[in-house]
């Protein structure tokens, strides 16, 4: 109808879940992982995400805040934008209404000391505690986590902006509790 328009919604990051084999080790993301990202909004040095097609800058799809929205919730690292108005653009929703594209990444850089490894079941095994940067999100057709959630979704102007809203709201209460989690850890020595 009028006023609406589709939408591609993904998690770049699940929280908890084990990659698959990453050449010789497997990566975790902590829930606490994308903590200073969060922290950065209301820093100088601005977050400069973009959504890509499989990390390929000659696929831009949006850029945070303007186009991307982005937030954390209990599942993960969640994205969501506008389907470009581009054959590219077009062409991608159709791969993800069709099944062909299911998957979802994101490229990042992991703070210094955030990271820390162990060994599960004989396989080394990186579990991402900090994020300094993170580059780029998107629709991928080989992730390294498997099924990213991928979708197409359709919204009027009016429920995107109420979304708008409460992605706010949850991403106050999101700082707050990464902050705790933070301090907790920093209190107990990690």
């Amino acid at each position: 109808g009028e006023g609406e328009r589709e939408y591609i919604v993904g998690y770049a990051a699940r929280f908890g879940v084990r990659s698959l084999l990453l050449g010789d080790f497997y990566e975790r993301i902590d829930p606490a992982a994308f903590g200073l990202v969060s922290e950065r909004r209301g820093r100088k040095k601005k977050l400069e995400t973009r959504a890509l097609f499989n990390h390929d800058s000659n696929y831009p799809l949006a850029r945070y805040p303007r186009t991307l929205s982005l937030t954390v919730d209990e599942v993960g690292l969640r994205y969501e934008f506008p389907v470009p108005d581009s054959s590219y653009g077009r062409d991608l929703a159709n791969n993800i209404r069709d099944g062909i594209v299911l998957g979802s990444s994101f490229a990042f850089t992991v703070a210094k000391g955030g990271d820390e490894w162990a060994i599960e079941d004989g396989q080394s095994v990186r579990t991402i505690r900090s994020v300094d940067s993170l580059l780029d999100v998107g629709p991928c057709t080989y992730p390294a986590y498997g099924d990213g959630g991928l979708e197409v979704a359709q919204r009027s102007l009016e429920q995107f902006r109420k979304e708008q809203r409460r992605n706010d709201e949850a991403r106050k209460y999101v700082e707050t509790r990464a902050a705790f989690y933070r301090d907790f850890l920093r209190s107990h020595g990690r």
